[in-house]
């Protein structure tokens, strides 16, 4: 467990760090909000493009561990769907557009700098399959519960739907990043990708502190509770399970569960606000996630590592 905890505490230190210099006003939202679209849009996907280019994908189980990541987030998306509609006369749409974001969605790019930090560039590799596989998935179920339970959406657009499912950042670099392991790629463009990678998870997971909110997390209820077990120690038991069932196991596990357990994505917030989602709900399930990791993750990546 130590030798995990040392691992990881680099990782939620920079977290803090942000939070720290957030609060101290070393910087103004612009900045931290350039700096978020910067990463977002350039710097982390030229780490998934580099990741994928020089991936000896032929030497690990590709094929067990996408079975186990999709079929992780589908069996949530479907228990919190089904939970919805036996509820929802208790439960406003809108609340569970937020709810769905906080069980399904992940933080990708905290998943990848863990993955990296503990299991270097096979960690890299098996992360960066999770989101070539993932990210398409949870957007195309993500943005479907927004546009049929938003408040105030119109009816559901297949153009619409396939515009962000194909115009994601993230998406477009896996593609990228597959096509060019397949092609060969200059080794000045690999060198390039390189070093606007290096920069990603540094500055990724300092955005990531300075976004949370943390007197949030003291009015944190039920809901956010309940939907913080689900995603933090239901989406990991989950990942174990078909991980047993589909003979995953060594990195491949580890990675998968990382993906499982990291918090919810900070995106989910911009697109609980623009989408017609519960706004404020949605930040608060993200603080009180980002928090409890901390002790969780550490917890399933140790039972992964020995189980």
């Amino acid at each position: 467990m130590i030798p995990i905890l040392n691992a990881l505490a680099p990782v939620f230190l920079l977290t803090a760090l942000g939070y720290v210099l957030r609060g101290a006003k070393f910087a103004t939202g612009d900045v931290w909000e350039a700096v978020d679209h910067l990463t977002y849009y350039i710097l982390f996907p030229a780490l998934l493009t580099k990741t994928l280019v020089r991936a000896d994908l032929g030497s690990v189980p590709a094929g067990a561990f996408i079975f186990v990541t999709l079929g992780s987030v589908t069996i949530m998306a479907a228990f919190l769907l089904v939970a919805f509609l036996l509820l929802r006369h208790i439960v406003t749409g809108p609340v569970f557009t937020s709810l769905f974001q906080g069980g399904v969605r992940f933080q990708s790019l905290i998943a990848v700098a863990l993955s990296g930090t503990l299991f270097k560039e096979g960690g890299l590799t098996f992360a960066a399959l999770a989101v070539a596989a993932m990210i398409p998935l949870v957007q195309l179920y993500t943005v479907l519960v927004l546009l049929i339970f938003g408040e105030g959406q119109p009816a559901a657009n297949p153009v619409t739907l396939l515009k962000r499912l194909i115009l994601n950042p993230l998406t477009l670099a896996c593609v990228v990043g597959l096509i060019l392991n397949r092609t060969g790629v200059p080794g000045f463009v690999y060198d390039t990708l390189s070093i606007l990678g290096a920069g990603s998870i540094a500055l990724t997971l300092l955005a990531v502190g300075a976004g949370l909110r943390l007197p949030n997390a003291a009015h944190a209820g039920s809901l956010v509770a309940g939907i913080m077990v689900l995603r933090l120690v239901g989406m990991p038991v989950l990942v174990l399970g078909l991980s047993w069932l589909a003979g995953l196991d060594g990195i491949g596990r580890s990675v998968a569960v990382i993906a499982a357990g990291v918090p919810t994505a900070s995106t989910a917030y911009t697109m609980a606000r623009k989408m017609g989602g519960d706004a404020e709900l949605m930040a608060q399930i993200i603080t009180f996630q980002s928090l409890a990791a901390a002790l969780t993750l550490p917890i399933f990546i140790y039972i992964s590592e020995h189980s």
